[in-house]
């Protein structure tokens, strides 16, 4: 059987426009990561977690290389590094402008320069976007929300900074698909996502964590704090109306909060605030449940068998 094969010749500004020059992690971890150049900006590249672009690796130099924007062309400058940064396998001494498809080895990793107008440059940035969105809720899917969360765990644990974790699931999410179809289940997750996407700063995180359970991850945000967002966005979603097709749907939310404290690691942190999100949901249609050192706390009524936080504002001070 024969057939006929068409090609379509894509304008490149249609697929480039608005992009800006960017650097790929190319080898290393976490590769394909997209890093993107501003107009008139740099990136510093190292071990140092202050980098802009920081990677896990003694063979790099706290502080190594720097890539400037200078208008109409980027430069490549080594910082004094230990062992050196190479552009296509020759080392750069002093100033190096930096073309399209250029390799920059710095250490063991190796990033990729990619023009502003590259084709390649917008297929990395689809691809990136791809591997770290949930399909359903548009919100990060779950192994990039556990990158964020071991970041900011170690961010907390070495700097000692205060590291919040919520924990929300859907009650009786599968009357909601039996009734409604799953089609509809569907649009509810992602109003869901997109509600709470709305109610966070630009520092919080969001993702799908499985199910119809979502977690936040929330940086400089103490217990008070978690809490105050947690009970925020059960107010939230209890009060919204979602529309499928004519349909209206109500849900409720409970959740699990717990905060970081030294020593903890990510598997213990996402233990605490899942088992908080268990006795939630344990005989309770909705509320929260949090833990500040052993003590066990639930608002706005029921069981109790402690006082309740003190009152905290969100998005805090």
């Amino acid at each position: 059987m024969d057939f006929d094969v068409i090609t379509a010749k894509i304008p490149v500004a249609s697929l480039t426009k608005g992009l800006n020059a960017c650097l790929v992690i190319f080898q290393g971890a976490p590769m394909g990561q997209r890093h993107s150049l501003e107009p008139v900006s740099a990136l510093v590249i190292g071990r140092s977690e202050e980098c802009d672009v920081s990677l896990d690796s003694t063979a790099l130099s706290r502080r190594h290389c720097e890539v400037r924007c200078l208008g109409d062309r980027v430069v490549l400058t080594d910082l004094g590094s230990t062992n050196g940064t190479a552009v296509n396998g020759e080392f750069a001494i002093g100033e190096r402008q930096l073309v399209d498809g250029d390799l920059i080895a710095a250490g063991d990793a190796v990033l990729k320069f990619l023009a502003s107008d590259s084709q390649e440059n917008a297929y990395y940035k689809r691809l990136h976007h791809l591997s770290i969105t949930d399909s359903v809720t548009l919100s990060h899917n779950r192994r990039h929300l556990m990158t964020i969360l071991e970041r900011e765990v170690d961010r907390a644990e070495r700097y000692g900074r205060q590291l919040s974790l919520v924990l929300l699931d859907a009650d009786h999410f599968k009357d909601v698909n039996d009734q409604y179809g799953h089609m509809a289940g569907d649009l509810v997750l992602r109003g869901l996502a997109s509600l709470i996407h709305d109610n966070l700063r630009s520092s919080d995180q969001l993702g799908r964590y499985g199910g119809e359970e979502f977690a936040i991850v929330l940086p400089e945000a103490d217990l008070q704090g978690a809490v105050a967002l947690a009970e925020k966005i059960r107010g939230l979603v209890e009060d919204f109306v979602f529309d499928s097709e004519g349909q209206t749907i109500r849900v409720t939310i409970s959740a699990g909060v717990t905060a970081f404290e030294p020593n903890t690691t990510v598997k213990e942190l996402i233990a605490r605030a899942d088992e908080k999100l268990y006795v939630a949901k344990d005989g309770v249609e909705t509320g929260w449940w949090a833990s500040a050192r052993g003590r066990w706390l639930r608002t706005p009524s029921g069981r109790s068998r402690a006082a309740p936080l003190p009152a905290s504002p969100w998005p805090p001070p």
